[in-house]
Formats: C-alpha cells, structure tokens, sequence
C-alpha cells in the first residue's frame, strides 16, 4: 500500500483577495474563494459553495469535484464519513481525518494523507484539492493570477502498439491470421493484444481471451453457438472491447451444461471490464445462465442488443454504464443487475422478466363497523423478506443506481426497479408495469429531480425505506396498495385508535385472536397492553381535523430524519387502492402538482403519516374515503380545506371549488366512489368564503380562517380500534361496509 503526505501552499497574495469567513464547523479561519475557478479537461466545475482557502490549502466541495471526475458519492450522516465509488475503485474519507483512501475489491491500494482534513463548510463537505488530484492520479496547477485550478488526466503511458495487431477470425473454417492467435480444435485462443475481426458461423465453437493486453473483437455478421460453454470467455484481459459493425447481425448462442469454472455463467462472460458499441445487432441467447456478466465494469455505447436469458439478462459485478444504443432483455431472472452502480444515462432499454416470484397478499384490518362485520382496507403484497432466490427485477443496483436519461419499459412479475441503498432519478422516460409487486424501491433514499415516470401497475408504486425526496418530473401512478410510501409497513409508535403498520383483525372485547402477537385496543381505542401505543384513541377513532384520523397519531412538530415524504415539485398523479401518499414518519409539501385519487375502502385514506404533516407551498387535491382522514399541521403556511361530503358520491363525479364570486379554483372528475376531499392552493385565501359541489350539489361552505377548514362533517357508523397489531386502526364505514369482508 502507498502512502503519501501531500500539502498545496498557496501564495500569499491569494489570502489577501478575498475576506475572511468563519464556519461554524471548523475553529481554523477560512477564506472564502467565490472567484477560484477549477478546470477539469477542458472544462469548468460548477459549485453550490466556493472553494476556500484554510491555512494555505485549498478545498473545495467534495461532490461536485467527485461527480465531475465521474466518480459516485454517498453520504453517511452517522458516521460523518464519504464513499465515492468510480468503477471498481473505492474512495473514502471521514470529517477531521487526514488519511483519505483509495481501495479495490475491499483493498486498500493506495492512502493520502491531507495536509487539512475534509471538513464541513457552509454545510458543505469540503475536501483539500490537492490530495484529491493525487488520489485520483491527476496533475494540478495553480494560477494565482486568475485564480484558477487545472487538472488534467497524465497522457496515457500504456501502449497503443495492441491496435497494430490486426487479424481475422474465421468460423466457418475456424481458421485465423494476426499474432498471439491460435486454433486449438474447436475453439480460437487470443494470447496477445489485438484487434480482430470475426466473421461466418459455428456450431459448436468458442473464443477463448487471455492476455493483459486490450483486446477488440469487430463482430461482422458471424455466429457462434458454444454446446457446452460461453460462446465467448474472456478469461483476462487489460479491456475487452466489442465493435458491431454497422448493418451487420451477430448471434451468440450457449447450450448445455457449462464444462468450463464456475464462475463462467453467461453466454458473453468476462473476468475485466466489457465495453460494446457500434451500429450494428447483437443477438445474445443464453439459454444455461446469463446473457452478459462482467466481473469488472460493463459500458455500453450504442448498438442493438438482443438477449434472452435464463438468468439475468446483463449481470455486473461493479459499474453498469449504459448511455446509447437499444438494449431489449427477455429473461426469467432480472433484466440488468449491477452488484455496485446502475448508471443510464441515455438509449433505449426495453426489459421483460418472466421469473415466477413468490406472493403473499395481505389484508389491512381496522375493527368491525356496527353490524359486528369486520372492516377491510385494501390488499397489499408482502414482500419484506424479498428472497433474491427467486428475483426476476427489471432494473437492480447494489451500491447505488442513478437514471438521468434514456428510454426504459420494464414489464416484470417483480419489483420493476429496486436498489438496496441510494436510488436518483434525474430524467430520462419510465414506463413500468409491475404484475404483482412494486414500480421503484429503494431500501435507502430514494431521489426524483425530473424525468416522466408512468407506473401502469404495481402493488406500490414508489417506495423508500429511508426517505423519499421529489423535486420534479411527471409522475403517474396506479397500486393496489399505496402510491407513495416511506418507511414500508409497521413503523412508528402506534396508539390503540389508529396504528400504521399492516394490521391483524382485533376481537370485540378488544383482545387479540388466537396467535396473534401485538398491541391490543379496547373498546374505547385504548392501548391495553403491549411496548408500542402509548397514544390513546376515543373509541370513534378520531375527532375530525385534529391531525390525525386514529387518536394514536403522534402530533410531532418536527420532521423525521428516519421515514420523510418532501415533494418540493413535479406534476404527481396516484391512483391508489391503498394510501395514495403513506409515510411512516413526516409530510412535507413545498411545492408541485399532486393529484390523488385515493382508495374508496375506509382503512385507507389519500394521505396517512405518523408524524408532522405539513403543506407550505404547491397544489393538492386529494380525494378518497372519509373513514380514515388525515389532515395536515396547524404549522403548514398554506391553506388547506378538508370536505366531507354529505354522502358519498360515485365514479364519474365533478367535484369542484368555488370561491365567493362563484369563480371555480379547482375542478377534478373522481374516478372512484368519494367521500372526501382534500384540497390546498395558493389561491385559497384566509378570510373568503369558499363553496364545495359535487356535481351541482353544494356539500357546504365555510370561511378560510387558519391554515385548516373542515367543510362538512365525517358520516356517522363504526367503533374506532379494535385491537389489532401495533394498536390496530380505526375506522369509520362510510360506504366501505358494503364492500368489507368477514
């Protein structure tokens, strides 16, 4: 492992143009550089905050310099540390450490040490340039006179004399020309670096690479079926390139039992890094495994792309770049995986996976109504445990998976999109269809700042375990569960009123069926007994409008830093059998377009949270069933109406808001049976009148005179919590009693 200590001084005259700033994070002072400017090829970096200037050394902010250098950046607020993934190479560094590392497979190759360690800025994680240019082996220049920073990538010391071995492959006469290739029976040996063509066709061949040098295959119309193997097996290799050539069509085919490691399980299988471009078609039939596996990295730049697979369709054990070309994926397992980054940022990528996934279809339970029947909410699908034994996904990233471009369809049986941590969408086009689980999951962040995303069918249509963040794009989606959700099912401390963790049907007398583990609630929506509800509900279930339709719903005033729905932007429509927006922690809508056409069972509702829920900017409309509202935060800066009908109207309806001039200010055509409506505008001003229909019916009026107005009243029926898990949920039939099971 090397080991260096790197300082960048920086000339007097540098301090004295600029004026000093103090950072609340460091006690060093800190001069504040907002004209520096950093040059990386040819091109400037763009920053939030300006570099600054701390003893002599300049640091500017980590993420902006990473991203431009191509690497991908994670965050760990707990630890105060940064991991910064590019390919195959690992870069970490912690706040007030010096030492920042540079490792591969779990290896520490290569530790810089910083003559000042990384530190917080302004907020912003700032990192010594100088030690981040030797750490990614850059050149670095200072100008003090303009006060510009250049790094340049050094000239490539590796040979290019790999490029003058050219040569031919031959299938149908498995014959070859050009230096370090070889002919053993049936299959053709690459031992040197080289550029090759290959053309004609065999039935039962293999091209077997195994050099440290580059090595490039022109594919020209060939076909090759390998019996008992990878038609190709790149089994070392410096970089391994594939070249379509333009309007020509190109077939690998596997079969059989494979003979050759282990490890080989793809049709087009390599131990180094695999980049495919060009104009032409690529067939891929793996027919024992996966279509392509890269051990390393795979790039693919344009090209048609044809697999069908009996595994995943392209499996990588690093970074998956994808940024041009069509790829089209048929598989039984999942379409493309990349155990550390997902990265697409253009092409067109159309994935169906076939897989048979396990199912299992859940019920929410909320008590019984008057009638002693027992009050269901809508099915949701229970995919907690998620066994990757039998993972047919469209789209899954380990490390993390980053979409800001390009055209994607994914049909599956599974999740359409999972990543086990941090998932960005930045644009591009979404079309997702779900049979039976979930469009987008994330198990950490999940982040949208643009792109269209149209989720067809899903059993929920996004989710993040942690949070989920929308800025932007157009969304559109349809589940049978809920729309939005973070935080998954059974989170949070839940009262014997209203619980919000996937519920267990509660006895009359308030106690658990036979087996079933949980807090109990008795009649009057209190919590029996039990760790989780200390909240107690009133045995209706709620007072309406008092911030939560269970009585066990915490009133927290701050935001969750564990489960949080922000949506500061974007054009947001749901249609949801369950909650159409769920989080396990807070709300907070800043901004945006949303439409929600929520579930018309009462165990649901348009929004649902266990913490602070607030509307300061932006339109809502949210309708659904009455039975379980939830209403937003006295602390919310915009205002909001919360209407009840007065019975509950049917598809098809025109629900609309007038003001007192008889100017409409909201109008939306409901496409299921309502009895509510959630509305919040801008144009909602404090001390008017304002008018609710319902087709031509007036609902009720009332004048706007804090940030909640309650116009109507919840339909009267139903005891409130009974029993049930984490406290199990209150309800309120309205019209759900006509279609609730026993």
């Amino acid at each position: 492992m090397k080991k260096r200590a790197i300082s960048l001084i920086i000339a007097a005259s540098l301090v004295a143009v600029t004026a000093c700033t103090q950072a609340s994070e460091t006690s060093a002072d800190v001069t504040s550089m907002p004209d520096a400017k950093i040059i990386y090829e040819g091109q400037e970096i763009e920053f939030d905050t300006a570099p600054v200037n701390i003893d002599g050394t300049i640091l500017v902010p980590m993420r902006a310099v990473f991203e431009a250098l191509g690497a991908k950046v994670k965050w760990d607020g707990e630890t105060q540390s940064v991991e910064a993934k590019k390919k195959s190479k690992t870069y970490n560094l912690t706040l007030g450490s010096t030492e920042i590392t540079e490792s591969k497979n779990g290896e520490v190759r290569e530790s810089v040490t910083a003559e000042q360690a990384p530190q917080l800025v302004n907020d912003s994680t700032m990192i010594p340039l100088r030690a981040l240019g030797e750490l990614f082996g850059l050149e670095v220049e200072w100008d003090g006179e303009t006060q510009t920073v250049t790094l340049t990538e050094p000239a490539d010391e590796s040979s290019d004399e790999w490029k003058n071995n050219t040569g031919t492959i031959e299938l149908d006469s498995m014959s070859v020309t050009g230096n370090g290739i070889s002919v053993d029976g049936n299959v053709i040996i690459i031992t040197s670096g080289g550029d090759f063509t290959v053309e004609g066709s065999s039935e039962d061949g293999q091209i077997v690479v195994n050099t440290d040098e580059k090595v490039k295959l022109r594919l020209n119309g060939m076909s090759l079926t390998n019996s008992s193997g990878a038609p190709i097996y790149v089994k070392s290799a410096d970089k391994f390139y594939i070249t379509i050539e333009d309007g020509t069509e190109n077939t690998l085919t596997d079969g059989g039992e494979y003979t050759e490691e282990l490890e080989v399980n793809a049709c087009l299988y390599s131990e180094d890094n695999i980049e495919i471009k060009g104009g032409g078609i690529l067939n891929i039939n793996g027919n024992v495994h996966h279509g392509i596996s890269a051990k390393d990295s795979l790039e693919i730049e344009n090209g048609i792309i044809n697999i069908a697979s009996a595994g995943d369709g392209i499996r990588v054990n690093d970074t998956a770049e994808i940024s041009g070309g069509e790829i089209n994926i048929v598989s039984e397992a999942d379409g493309i995986q990349a155990e550390e980054i997902l990265d697409i940022t253009g092409g067109k990528i159309n994935i169906k996976c076939n897989g048979e996934v396990t199912v299992t279809a859940e019920y929410e339970f909320g008590g019984r109504g008057m009638d002693g029947s027992q009050q269901q909410s809508a099915a949701y699908v229970n995919d907690e445990e998620d066994s990757e034994d039998i993972s047919s996904k469209g789209l899954k990233a380990g490390w993390m998976m980053d979409i800001s471009g390009g055209n994607i369809a994914v049909s599956s049986n599974d999740t359409c999109i999972k990543c086990d941590s941090e998932l960005n969408i930045t644009g591009g086009e979404l079309e997702l269809y779900s049979e039976s689980k979930k469009g987008i999951k994330g198990m950490e962040d999940v982040n949208i700042d643009d792109g269209v995303i149209n989720i067809t069918k899903s059993s929920e249509g996004i989710e993040s375990k942690r949070i989920l963040t929308i800025n932007g794009g157009d969304i559109d989606i349809i589940a049978t569960d809920d729309g939005f959700n973070a935080g998954g099912t059974g989170q949070g401390p839940m009262g014997g009123g209203m619980g919000g963790g996937r519920m267990q049907p509660g006895n009359m007398d308030g106690t658990m069926p036979d087996g079933a583990e949980g807090q109990t609630g008795g009649m009057d929506g209190t919590a029996l007994a039990g760790e989780q509800g200390t909240e107690q509900g009133n045995g209706r279930g709620m007072q309406p409008d008092r911030g939560g339709a269970g009585g066990g719903r915490p009133g927290s005033t701050e935001i969750s830093t564990e489960h949080h729905i922000a949506i500061n932007g974007g054009d947001i429509y749901i249609n949801a059998e369950g909650d159409g927006i769920d989080s396990n922690g807070s709300i907070v809508i800043s901004g945006g377009n949303i439409v929600i056409d929520g579930p018309s069972m009462s165990g649901d509702s348009a929004l649902d949270h266990d913490g602070l829920f607030e509307i300061n900017g932006g339109v809502l409309i949210g309708v659904g069933s009455s039975g379980m509202v939830e209403t937003p935060s006295e602390t919310s800066q915009q205002n909001a109406i919360s209407a009840y009908m007065q019975s509950n109207i049917p598809a098809g309806t025109e629900i609309t808001v007038k003001d007192e001039s008889g100017n409409e200010i909201m109008s939306y055509t409901v496409s299921k049976q309502t009895g509510h409506l959630m509305f919040s505008s801008g144009e909602l001003e404090t001390g008017q009148t304002y008018y609710v229909y319902a087709g031509d019916e007036e609902q009720g009026n009332a004048v706007i005179e804090s940030s909640l107005t309650t116009i109507g009243s919840r339909m009267s029926g139903g005891f409130g919590g009974m029993g049930g898990q984490r406290g199990g949920r209150g309800m309120q039939p309205d019209a759900a009693a006509e279609s609730a099971r026993q």
